[in-house]
Formats: structure tokens, C-alpha cells, sequence
């Protein structure tokens, strides 16, 4: 295995390439340029690979020493795909990307960038349960509009290829150049976002009004919050 793109595509073996971005966190181009030596993964891509698939970063940076820890694996030809997983167990884990960016709960601010502040591991089989896991990320929430139930600081995972509106469920909805986590409920020709927060009117979007930017960005399948 002389470059990084061999070793990438052994680590892959059997798995589409598709698969083999989910589980990793990254975009399925990418994966193709890294396989074809026009780029080379990131640190923080290079540590998830070597992660979720258990092989040594240096054999992966240099093909040098053994693949795995204690010498496991230590042909390249029998390599196959591993993933973190308990004996008898389905637990193939994808790594969702946190974006460097906060939602706003509250005033609809938005900060925005385009780097990933880390990955969040996630077990494959349930993040498929709740929708189209390579269109998932995580973010921040700022604001509190949504408390009890969506708290200042918590993380939400948003799936973004659920953009069909839903009474009743918590999207995601940029307005203008803003942001809100909202519950959605509907009325004809209009949006309306509800806080649970009771302090906060509820906001109506008429759909005709030109001059209004608004979009839905996902459907907020799942938040957590750390303890305080």
C-alpha cells in the first residue's frame, strides 16, 4: 500500500462508496478525491477513519508497523471493514458533523461558518430510523424561545432532507437571514412558528409575501443537553 489512496480504498473493501462516507462524516465527492490522490483527508477526518474502521493512524499515514493496536490485522490482505461494535451486536457507528454555526431560539440570529467542530457518533441503525442520515448535522441551539422542552446551549440533530411541513413538529427555519427553532403549524397560505416558550407570540409567515426569505432547513429529530 505505497500512497493514502490505497489504504483508503483497502480500508473500504466492500463497502459502497456512499456507505463508506456515511460512516465516516464525510461528503461521498470527497471520498472520491481522496481515492483518486487529489486531496488528502484532514486530522480530524484521518482520527474518525481510523476510529470507526480500528487501524493505526500511522499505517494509514505511511503504511508503516502493524494495521491494528497489539498487531491485530497485520496483513493487508486480509483487512476487511470493522466498525465499533459489540460481539453479537449491530452497532455500526456514522459520525455526524457539528457545524460552527447557533441557531437561534430567541432573536434569529445566526452564526455561520464553514468548518466542522468535530464529529458526534451516532449508532447507524437508529440515526436510519429517523431519516436520510448523510443530510444529518448537529448544532447549537441559542435562545430561549423553546424552553422547557429545547434549552439555551442544547445540541440538536437536524435531519436536512426533511423539508415537507409537518404540524406539530420542530424544524429548523431560516427567515430572511435568520434562523429559528420553532414548532410549525399551518394555516392556509400561511406558516406559523410556535414557540414553547408562552413568553413568545407566535409568528405567521404569509407564503405570498415575496419579500420574505423563508425556508425550511430540516426537521429536528433529536437534541441533548449536557448537565449544568
Amino acid at each position: 500500500m505505497r500512497t493514502l489512496a490505497d489504504r483508503i480504498r483497502l480500508i473500504r473493501g466492500d463497502l459502497s462508496q456512499a456507505e463508506f462516507a456515511a460512516r465516516s462524516g464525510i461528503n461521498a465527492n470527497t471520498l472520491r478525491a481522496y481515492e483518486k490522490g487529489r486531496t488528502s483527508p484532514s486530522a480530524d477526518t484521518i482520527a474518525c477513519i481510523c476510529t470507526i474502521f480500528d487501524v493505526l493512524p500511522e499505517w494509514f499515514l505511511f503504511g508503516t508497523g502493524p494495521i491494528k493496536k497489539d498487531g491485530e490485522g497485520g496483513s493487508e490482505d486480509n483487512l476487511r471493514p470493522c466498525s465499533l461494535a459489540m460481539e453479537g451486536e449491530d452497532c455500526d457507528l456514522v459520525m455526524v458533523p457539528k457545524v460552527r454555526a447557533r441557531l437561534s431560539a430567541g432573536t434569529g440570529s445566526l452564526e455561520t461558518s464553514n468548518e466542522i467542530d468535530g464529529r458526534y457518533a451516532f449508532r447507524s441503525s437508529w440515526l436510519r430510523s429517523k431519516g436520510q442520515v448523510n443530510r444529518m448535522v448537529l448544532m447549537d441551539i441559542a435562545g430561549d424561545s423553546m424552553e422547557p422542552d429545547i434549552r439555551d446551549r442544547d445540541m440538536v440533530l437536524i435531519d436536512q432532507a426533511q423539508q415537507d411541513a409537518i404540524p406539530g413538529a420542530i424544524y429548523a427555519i431560516g427567515v430572511d437571514d435568520g434562523v429559528l427553532i420553532k414548532y410549525l403549524d399551518m394555516k392556509p397560505g400561511r406558516l406559523v412558528l410556535r414557540s414553547a416558550n408562552k413568553g413568545y407570540e407566535p409568528m405567521e409567515i404569509d407564503l405570498k409575501d415575496e419579500s420574505l426569505n423563508v425556508r425550511i432547513i430540516g426537521r429536528v429529530v433529536w437534541w441533548c443537553r449536557e448537565a449544568r
